[in-house]
């Protein structure tokens, strides 16, 4: 799943950015929160504009942040 998802993040972004000469940035996660922390903490500062987070992922990425 997640080889997919990416898949079709970046597609989308390239896309947007094809169509309107704009960057995007995409932020993945099991559910709605993880989502936007994914792309509020990691996503906007990824040389790729996507990021994709997992519960695992809590205590290492977000936690930090705090």
């Amino acid at each position: 799943m997640r080889s997919y998802t990416r898949r079709i993040a970046h597609k989308i972004i390239n896309e947007i950015y094809r169509k309107t000469r704009l960057t995007a940035t995409a932020g993945i996660g099991l559910n709605l929160l993880l989502a936007k922390l994914s792309l509020d903490h990691e996503a906007n500062n990824s040389p790729t504009g996507l990021a994709y987070w997992r519960y695992e992922d809590i205590p290492s990425k977000f936690w930090s942040f705090i």
